[in-house]
């Protein structure tokens, strides 16, 4: 007796059901791979597919970060969907970057927020 594939799974695609559903069933696919380099650099990348019954790939959003030693971190995210020839097309990317000089420099706004509210919730 087998468990199954790893993962979620679903049925909404099983043969015979739902003949009024058409053929624009979805199905999503998750990939996570991590990859630690020589010098400590963290590499993570997720790529969500949503899958037609087909098994043709029609949207993806795929999120990379990037942990360097430093305390620096990248992200990147990448959304895309397939044109009328199926080719994935990029409709819209952001990357941000984090660095240790932004985390010390909202610090000190953060402490001084949490006295003031705590001092007026101790005087009430």
């Amino acid at each position: 007796m087998s468990d199954g594939p790893e993962g979620p799974t679903g049925d909404t695609t099983a043969e015979g059901d739902g003949e009024d559903q058409g053929e624009r069933d979805l199905e999503s696919v998750e990939i996570i791979t991590a990859e630690v380099e020589d010098d400590g650099t963290v590499v993570v990348d997720d790529l969500v597919a949503e899958v037609d019954a087909q098994g043709n790939v029609v949207a993806t959003d795929e999120l990379v970060e990037i942990d360097l030693p430093d305390g620096t971190v990248i992200l990147d995210e990448t959304f895309s969907v397939a044109d009328e020839s199926g080719e994935l097309v990029v409709i819209e990317e952001d990357t941000t970057v984090f660095t240790p000089e932004d985390e010390a420099a909202a610090a000190p706004a953060a402490a001084e927020s949490d006295s003031s509210s705590n001092g007026n919730a101790a005087g009430s």
